[in-house]
């Protein structure tokens, strides 16, 4: 019942597996679904395991499945691939076991295949039933193998482990071992095998490990070795037909400890060859001999040996520590009161540290003979293992201390110094030798811990495992500069009331740990020179997993602002004066940079390995926007509110500076787009369609474009409301801040307007906007309660789809679905049911599986959905919920690992990086950017709102959608470099919707890579716009036109009625336009095409005007 139990929490812990990707099979599933939920599942284990990969997890449904479970691929260190049984119906609804059926007389096949994990699962027939060749960090968990008509399990130069393993009636042998392998067997038990249970024949220096486990009614050996060393300790082998254990073999090095050997049919222990020791060991009941030598060598000591029937030992002298009587059993082998094998025994704490009931030796006076030790004795944890200390401290622990403190919860401690005396807290652990475990835990330092500045010896905190040092750790409350802890705590700087100064909270420190035996025993302790009232530790949340699920566990990001130099600051006080993440390659480097806005704004330098340097840009509040003013290559700022909330700037990129080393930004004033006051919000967007950046600002006192000339050493041609449709009545006021993005696919940016319930304008076919008053977008806007919204393509279909954040701790925000023309709420029907006051949000594929995950940040509290198909799950982020407001997020791959981080923007307080730490999934990513020619009929250099979307191979199916620059969050904006989850054997299609017409380029992720100077970054895409024909869709240079005709244009009268003088860019007449277009090689149905005309009609008959809204 125990072991049950634990393997049913052994699924539960494979269910938080939220990192990697998470698949279902049921036998009512079908292979053309997706397999992201129960709902959609696969039907075959064979698809599943054609697309798990590192750290993935595979349900399973009750019912017989065909085998094998053959993944196509290896997982990770650290980040398995996990096929798991889901025998409880807890994920897939299926409950009952989960059977595999033998195909071509396999269940599990692992050739070339490392890092797999198979839990829980019935393996039903086949030939050599498990077959593992040629891999490392293979695990078999709780599985029952029966019925196999050759051997159960056949491993080849492999590392394995099998825990809690059942094997009946194989044909062959129970397991068979050979050749550079290595394996760990822990709570096993092989019975009725055709052959031996166990055979060995492994290459010298190699290692087989079995502990507690029992060899029962098999027809020939419980286990045989023939080269190799193996060691069997706390193992029952009982009515075996010929002997229990045997060497034979020159090369075996055989060690037998803690073991009892009943009913041998032949001897209980035969060597032949090799050497062998046998120690505290009984030995009953065999045919022939107890220990019989023929060859070799044997030490045999501390044992107990009765009635075997040809005597107890021979070939090996007798040793005075071994006993000739009754082992005085109890129940079954377990040893009664007055047993002779009781405290009789040697030490076998490195070989035996357990029972077979997994009971830490020794109990009483001295280690017992046997497999079983008499007696409760201690006792001690099982992995997987966790403790919250919600209801105080267990008898797991050593010390019952347990307290709360402010929203910690409760939690083991105060822990500190008393006297001379150091306080610790230690567990024992019940684990699998050799085999690697990770211990998490949530450390609190409350008051004056001064680590590294503390003379003459630093303040530590320590982890041990036995007497040796596993984890140790400098910590201070006063100055990371003094902490040696390898990441930033979730917490600095709060006092929850106990102790003197600040209290830091660290979340999920990890420790990595071997045990040489089956006993782990942990220490925690705090060394600190002061009173436990002035400082004290504590610890919270202690779990203990194997390695292979450790990355269930691991933050999916840590913070490392404070290594990086972005803790120094903040940039804002109050969220009114905007505190905006603007990420963009000013440098042109190859890496982000970034500009936080705010009375204190600041740029931070990306110096790659070296971190930021950073500086204070002004007080630059609200919204930016960040565009190649000039085209020179290096990206320029505008500002509207500069030192106020009224003053417009342009500055100016001049590049790196030669002697500070800093990007230089030169302040070149407002370029004659001063009308606008009280401003709130603005954007970079190309809405003139002439290859340069316009720009787009929002204020109480009306919309405003000021429209690029053409030429950058002229001033912006100011369009005021209500020109253009912008400055419409309704879409004016206080909306504090906009986001952008080309939501009809036209190849021009809309605007969402935080004002009037949200106001989404959207470009038209001649030129202007209009207010969407159809599309059922409707939230709830304050001037009081400013937001940030984010523009993504959460379902895949091409659309971008709009989330708002709520103010309201009773609602979760809006996510609107674009349905193409019409916008629905779909937020709680794909699960964003988190109520919290929202404040901002952003989109990125922080998985790499392809679908947008979405962070959301607000009043003390951050939440993390992650995207599966289109349905969303809340999963833990690794930042500290209850402590200050944050304002604004972004999605940005800082460092160019192929991961998506996440930078955070505060009111009083310095932002935090979180660097995303699923390093296994870095392949699995491209980032996309663009270059435009610049100029009419092509899109503007830095490619602001360009639109990049990611196809498979054929460009017939559509799989994501990105788009570059523009405004996003608060006060915010997107990066220009569009990122994608992908596989990477994969062949895509990468289609960039340019302004002179779309450009597709096909390969994989692997083929692609963009040079900045000597810098190469991989699987970074740049798509640049190729030298075409000015095809143009309009007027696009007002220096083109007359005086007359510009102000025909900004009266809004259609070109067609402008009178016979009106001309086509670069001096044409429409007749000379179509002319000079048939020279280039279009035929007539092309141009009526891109003039927007009937493509039936004949050209000479068209006298229409552009259609604006052609590519």
């Amino acid at each position: 019942m125990f072991r049950l139990l634990a393997w049913a929490l052994a699924v539960l812990v494979c269910s938080t597996s939220a990192w990697g990707d998470i698949y279902y099979v049921r036998t009512s599933g079908n292979d053309s679904n997706d397999g992201r939920s129960a709902a959609t599942a696969f039907r075959t284990l064979s698809k599943a395991g054609s697309v798990a990969r590192a750290g993935d997890t595979v349900y399973v449904g009750a019912g017989n499945h065909n085998g094998p479970i053959s993944p196509a691929r290896s997982g990770a260190s650290g980040a398995a691939i996990v096929f798991a049984a889901d025998t409880t119906g807890v994920m897939t609804g299926d409950a009952g076991s989960v059977v595999v059926k033998a195909i071509s007389g396999v269940t599990v096949k692992l050739d070339e295949r490392s890092h797999i994990e198979i839990r829980g699962f019935v393996l039903d027939g086949g030939g050599d039933s498990v077959q593992i060749k040629k891999g490392s960090g293979i695990r078999l968990a709780g599985c029952s193998l029966v019925r196999p008509t050759s051997d159960a399990i056949k491993i080849d130069e492999a590392d394995v482990v099998l825990s809690d393993v059942t094997i009946e009636r194989a044909s062959g042998y129970g397991v068979l071992v050979e050749s550079k392998s290595t394996l760990t067997m822990s709570g096993c038990s092989v019975r009725q095998s055709g052959k031996a249970g166990v055979l060995v024949k492994v290459t010298k220096g190699y290692e087989v490990r079995i502990d507690r486990c029992v060899f029962e009614n098999n027809s020939a050996q419980g286990v045989q070795v023939e080269s190799g060393l193996t060691i069997i300790s706390s193992s029952l082998f009982k009515n075996n037909r010929s002997d229990g254990v045997t060497s034979i073999g020159s090369s075996a090095d055989l060690r037998i400890w803690n073991c009892t050997i009943r009913l041998s049919r032949r001897h209980g222990v035969f060597v032949s060859a090799g050497q062998a020791e046998v120690i505290n060991t009984i030995i009953t009941h065999s045919t022939n001999v107890g220990v019989m030598r023929s060859g070799g060598t044997v030490d045999h000591r501390h044992n107990v040996y009765f009635q075997n029937r040809g005597g107890d030992y021979s070939g090996v002298a007798a040793h005075a520590s071994n006993i000739q009587k009754s082992p005085g059993f109890d129940e079954d082998e377990r040893l009664a009161a007055g047993s002779p094998a009781i405290d009789a025994g040697t030490s076998a704490a490195m070989y035996a540290p357990l029972d077979l009931d997994g009971k830490p030796r020794p109990i009483g006076n001295g280690f017992d003979i046997g497999c079983y030790e008499y007696g409760l004795g201690e006792v001690l944890a099982e992995v997987p293992f966790f403790d919250d200390f919600e209801d105080g401290g267990s008898a797991l622990w050593s010390n019952s201390t347990t307290a709360t403190q402010g929203r910690l919860g409760r939690f083991s401690g105060f822990f500190g110094r008393q006297g001379s005396e150091l306080d610790a807290q230690s567990i024992g652990v019940q684990v699998t030798p050799e085999e690697d475990y990770v211990l998490f835990f949530d450390l609190f330092l409350f008051g004056r811990w001064q680590g590294s500045a503390r003379e003459p010896s630093p303040d530590l905190i320590r982890v041990s495992l036995g007497g040796t040092t596993i984890f140790e750790a400098v910590v201070s409350t006063e100055s990371f500069a003094d902490s040696s802890m390898p990441f930033a705590p979730t917490s600095w700087g709060t006092s929850f009331g106990w102790g003197k100064g600040a209290d830091w909270v660290y979340r999920r420190v990890r420790v990595d740990f071997k045990a040489s035996g089956p006993l782990a025993r942990l220490t925690f302790t705090g060394i600190n020179a002061d009173a436990r009232t002035t400082a004290s530790w504590a610890i919270d949340n202690v779990r203990i997993v194997t390695a292979d699920l450790a990355a269930a566990y691991d933050p999916m990001f840590r913070d490392v602002a404070p290594f990086v130099g972005m803790v120094d600051h903040a940039t804002t006080d109050k969220a009114q004066s905007g505190a905006g993440w603007h990420w963009a390659d000013f440098d042109g480097d190859g890496r982000p940079d970034a500009l936080l806005t705010g009375p204190k704004a600041r740029l931070y330098h990306n110096m790659g390995d070296k971190g930021f340097n950073s500086w204070e840009f002004g007080d630059v509040r609200r919204q930016v926007a960040v565009l190649d003013y000039d085209h020179d290559g290096d990206l320029d700022i505008w500002a509207m509110c500069v030192g106020g909330w009224n003053d417009e700037r342009l500055f100016r990129n001049d590049g790196v500076s030669s002697t500070t080393g800093r990007i230089d930004f030169t302040d070149v004033g407002h370029r004659g787009f001063s009308a606008p006051s009280s401003n709130y919000a603005t954007v970079a967007a190309d809405i003139s369609r002439n290859g340069w950046c316009d720009l787009v600002m929002f204020s109480t006192k009306g919309n405003f474009a000021g429209l690029h000339p053409g030429d950058p050493s002229w001033e912006l041609l100011v369009e005021e409301p209500p020109t253009l449709g912008l400055g419409v009545r309704a879409a004016s006021g206080n909306g504090d801040y906009c986001s952008s993005v080309d939501v009809n696919n036209d190849g021009v940016p809309d605007f969402f307007y935080h004002h009037a319930g949200g106001v989404l304008l959207l470009s038209q076919p001649d030129g202007t906007f209009a207010i969407e008053t159809q599309s059922g977008i409707s939230v709830k806007t304050s001037p009081n309660a400013p937001f940030g919204s984010a523009w993504g393509d959460f379902d895949g279909d091409g659309l971008p789809d709009l989330f708002v954040p709520s103010q309201s701790s009773s609602h979760p925000g809006w996510l609107w679905r674009n349905n193409g023309g019409t916008f629905t709420d779909v937020a709680g029907k794909v699960g964003i049911t988190l109520d919290f006051v929202q404040i901002s949000a952003c989109w990125g594929d922080f998985d790499n599986n392809g679908w947008l995950d979405l962070f959301i940040v607000g009043e003390q509290r951050h939440a993390l959905f992650l995207n599966h198909g289109g349905v969303f799950t809340l999963v833990e982020a690794g930042v500290e919920d209850g402590e200050v407001r944050a304002l604004d997020c972004a999605a940005i791959d800082f460092d160019g690992d192929g991961l998506l981080d996440i930078a955070i923007s505060y009111e009083n307080h310095p932002p935090k990086l979180l660097r995303n730490q699923q390093h296994w999934l870095a392949d699995r990513s491209l980032s996309v950017r663009a270059v435009g020619q610049g100029g009419p009929g092509k899109t503007n250099l830095a490619a602001v709102g360009v639109r990049v979307e990611l196809l498979d191979e054929a460009g017939t199916a559509l799989l994501a959608r990105a788009d570059l620059g523009g405004a996003s969050g608060f006060g915010g904006s997107r990066p220009l470099v569009a990122h994608f989850g992908v596989d990477p054997a994969r062949r895509y299609m990468v289609r960039v919707h340019f302004a002179s017409g779309p450009v597709e380029v096909v390969g994989r992720a692997s083929d692609w890579s963009t040079t900045f100077g000597s810098r190469v970054v991989e699987r970074l895409l740049t798509v640049t716009e190729p030298e075409r024909s000015n095809l143009v869709r309009r007027v696009l240079l007002w220096g083109e036109m007359t005086h007359d005709e510009q102000q025909l244009a900004r009266d809004g009268v259609p070109l067609d009625e402008r009178g016979s003088s009106a001309r086509r860019p670069g001096g044409m007449s429409l007749a000379e336009l179509i002319a000079t277009l048939r020279r280039s090689g279009l035929s007539d149905a092309q141009i009526r095409e891109l003039l927007g005309g009937d493509p039936s009609r004949p050209l000479g008959g068209y006298s229409g005007a552009f259609d604006d809204d052609r590519d």
